[in-house]
């Protein structure tokens, strides 16, 4: 008798203790728009219809466009990427100048450069030795995405599984001897792929495009912008068995994803094994609406909407709406135009494991010296749910509108965030044992080593 006592005693203490450590927060219609001056300097982009000019960084702000010119606008010192996408097979030999003078992107190097600019200037695209057949250098070669069988092909093809009928798909041989192989796969993960269609993924042959030595670098476009191709993402795995969730897996740092509108299901299951008896490691799981990983990929004209139910017993968890987790470097700018549609949006994110951690955010969960000039998160009877029921251990929750967990390792700026809702949300976070950490931005930020700028 004493004993049930003492045992519903310890029920009900343990509920209220759950309950004293649940973190909610409700947010109703919220704009965070900081009176940031604009840079003096300018950069005027002379547009021509072969090549995509695009210009970003922190600290560079999109002032204004139309059919001649982008001008943007950045401060004195300012660490500025000049991208270029060709859109042509009609010309060879293109270049991309400052002033006429210095060489800011061409053929012979690559598609992207970093510059820092001290001073305003103007850039244009020059072009000589047109050919009929040339297919341009950046592009490589141009293939079509029609359907998820495309998407299954090129995920296969870039993780060194692709079979003939892989390369069928994109009208390529399959490479007769492994230096072949090893060639062309480099050749197709920095390749321009059009998504011609509309389409939903629905099989569990699709895990997602690149690998951590093979990340995509190309460039995957959707039809012209007003006009954007839409990709319905349904994915499923188990814990350990899958660890990375989006339709890239590794998006690396000279990719351009553009013109595409993401509708992402993300379904997790918990392993059934135990660590100790297979050889399976838990590495941790990395979920995104559009990749698992992102590193300094561009972003335009993207629209990503996700849900989530997530299941653990042995992993860490990194979800995001855009990327499960991003790097130094990283950034979401006006050029880009990216949004997150989280209208409607419901995830769950539920752990039983001991001492690990669960990190979640509309951008990132976990993110490094991020920087955001602009971006807009639609929090509209939106839920996000994270919980860890292990009855030990130390762990760690942070859930937030942007990032769940943020390391500045370097000076970082986050400006012009517009989280935008009619009906409020809710970001709840519940732990057993260790610290939760809610924000209505960022669940946590770690400062200790920079500054972050908001």
């Amino acid at each position: 008798m004493q004993n049930n006592a003492s045992n519903k005693f310890y029920r009900i203490a343990k509920l209220v203790l759950m309950l004293i450590i649940a973190a909610v927060l409700i947010i109703h219609i919220t704009k965070i728009d900081p009176t940031v001056a604009s840079g003096d300097l300018k950069i005027t982009v002379k547009k021509v219809s072969t090549v995509s000019i695009y210009v970003s960084g922190s600290g560079v702000t999109l002032e204004s466009s139309d059919k001649d010119y982008d001008v943007y606008s950045f401060t004195s010192g300012a660490s500025v990427t000049f991208t270029a996408v060709n859109e042509s097979r009609i010309f060879t030999n293109w270049d991309i100048t400052r002033a006429n003078t210095e060489t800011v992107v061409d053929e012979s190097t690559d598609q992207k450069n970093t510059l820092t600019l001290t001073e305003s200037v103007d850039v244009t695209v020059g072009r000589r030795d047109a050919t009929t057949d040339d297919r341009g250098m950046y592009m490589l070669d141009r293939y079509i995405i029609n359907d998820e069988n495309d998407l299954i092909a090129l995920q296969d093809i870039l993780a060194g599984a692709g079979d003939a009928d892989d390369y069928a798909a994109f009208e390529v041989a399959m490479p007769g001897d492994d230096e072949q192989k090893t060639a062309l796969i480099r050749k197709m993960a920095s390749a321009y792929y059009l998504v011609a269609n509309n389409f939903t993924v629905f099989t569990n042959d699709f895990k997602g495009i690149g690998t951590y030595n093979t990340p995509f670098n190309g460039v995957m476009c959707g039809l012209n912008s007003g006009n954007i191709s839409s990709i319905f993402l349904t994915l499923s795995g188990v814990e350990g068995v899958d660890n990375e969730y989006g339709l890239f897996n590794y998006l690396g740092a000279n990719a351009v994803i553009r013109n595409l509108e993401l509708s992402t299901s993300i379904g997790v299951t918990a392993s059934s094994s135990d660590p100790s008896d297979d050889d399976t490691i838990y590495t941790g799981i990395y979920a995104g609406g559009l990749a698992g990983h992102m590193n300094k990929s561009l972003l335009v004209d993207v629209i990503v909407k996700a849900n989530m139910g997530i299941s653990t017993k042995y992993s860490d968890v990194y979800a995001g709406g855009i990327a499960g987790e991003v790097t130094s470097g990283t950034g979401f700018e006006s050029v880009g135009n990216v949004v997150y549609d989280g209208t409607g949006s419901s995830w769950l994110i539920k752990s039983e494991a001991a001492g690990k951690n669960i990190f979640a955010g509309y951008v990132a969960g976990m993110a490094t010296s991020a920087y955001i000039e602009d971006f807009t998160v639609n929090v509209t009877n939106s839920v996000m749910d994270l919980m860890n029921s292990a009855g030990s251990g130390d762990s760690q929750l942070a859930c937030g509108n942007l990032f769940g967990y943020y390391i500045a390792s370097s000076a970082s700026l986050i400006n012009d965030v517009n989280i935008i809702g009619s009906n409020g949300q809710i970001l709840r976070t519940v732990c057993n044992f260790g610290e939760t950490f809610v924000g209505g931005l960022i669940g946590y930020a770690d400062t200790s080593s920079a500054s972050l700028t908001i």
